[in-house]
């Protein structure tokens, strides 16, 4: 009997270094983690730049509001108007196109988009 109490004895201190190494593994493990991740996202950058991109601003949250698009392939800029309000087809109203800095800009109106 007083060997099982010791050997019980034993066994329990034996899991609970055993538990102990466990969390510090882990707690060792969760650090590298952090410290890798937090290395890595330092000297990022996003590159949203591609063949056929699209840049966008939405101004306004009332009746003034307006998206702008722009097309940098097209040197051109897209405004839609009211699009907040209204019907959910929406088309183009300002097109504005871009030539050389320092150029006077073109705006056109744009053409009156049929609704499907």
């Amino acid at each position: 009997m007083i060997e099982t109490a010791q050997q019980n004895g034993s066994f329990t201190k034996k899991f609970a270094w055993v538990r102990g190494q466990i969390w510090i593994c882990n707690g060792l493990l969760l650090v590298v983690a952090f410290c890798l991740g937090w290395r890595m996202h330092t000297n990022t950058r996003v590159q949203a730049e591609s063949a056929g991109s699209v840049f966008f601003q939405l101004s306004g949250l009332d009746e003034g509001d307006a998206l702008t698009l722009y097309y940098p392939d097209q040197k051109a800029l897209y405004v839609y108007q009211g699009i907040l309000t209204g019907n959910a087809y929406l088309g183009c109203t300002y097109r504005f196109q871009l030539g050389k800095p320092g150029e006077p800009i073109t705006r056109h109106i744009c053409p009156i988009t049929v609704m499907h």
